[in-house]
Formats: C-alpha cells, sequence, structure tokens
C-alpha cells in the first residue's frame, strides 16, 4: 500500500477557495447536521463510500447531488479527527483513486484553526 500523502489546514483552505481539490467527508450524516461542515466538501459517509464510487456517473449525480470525482482527479478526504479518513484512502486506492490525500487533525483542526464551517 501506498503511504498516505498528509494534507494541512493550508492545503484544504486552498482547495475551499480555489478548488485545487475536492474534499470528501467520510463522516455519518447526522455529524454533518449537528456540526457543521467545511465549505464545499461533499458528504461520502465511510459506510457507503466504497458502492458510491462504483456507481455509474449519473447514479452518483443523482444520489449525491455533484459530479463522482475521477480516480485521478485531487481528493482530500477527512472525518472528524483522522482515522475514518485514513480507512477512506485505504479503500480508495484499492478502487484505483490515486491522487488522495488526508486532512490530518480533520474536522476538529479545521475548527480549532478557525475555518468557516457551513451548517
Amino acid at each position: 500500500m501506498h503511504s498516505l500523502q498528509a494534507a494541512d489546514f493550508a492545503a484544504v483552505k486552498e482547495a475551499v477557495d480555489t478548488g485545487s481539490a475536492t474534499i470528501v467527508d467520510v463522516r455519518n450524516p447526522g455529524e454533518l447536521q449537528e456540526e457543521g461542515k467545511i465549505p464545499k466538501a461533499i458528504n461520502l459517509p465511510l459506510p457507503e463510500l466504497k458502492q458510491a464510487m462504483e456507481l455509474s456517473a449519473e447514479e452518483f449525480q443523482q444520489k449525491y447531488g455533484c459530479a463522482r470525482p475521477g480516480q485521478t482527479e485531487p481528493l482530500i478526504l477527512h472525518c472528524k479527527g483522522g482515522i475514518r479518513a485514513a480507512k477512506a484512502a485505504g479503500q480508495l486506492t484499492e478502487s484505483g483513486y490515486s491522487n488522495l490525500k488526508v486532512y490530518q487533525g480533520s474536522f476538529a483542526d479545521w475548527v480549532s484553526n478557525g475555518g468557516p464551517v457551513e451548517k
């Protein structure tokens, strides 16, 4: 397995501001409703992640309201603290995704650094 690339607050902030990467939030939907989310992040809960990425482009768009990320598109994965995001990276690597970074510290780090939160 590849060693995981890490993303920090600055890299995630740049992705939010410029669209340089797709931010994937693998927390459960209830956590987003309760705590909010990083702007522009798409929510693909860890339990359905592998299956979601195997949907056709049309099915993915219908279910998640956005385009399915391509296998070489830059993705930054996050959860609340980083553990589920690392698991997600492993699953996506097995599915052929190659341009992945895990946001170390994840949503907790985003909030502690004063990043904007959408509710």
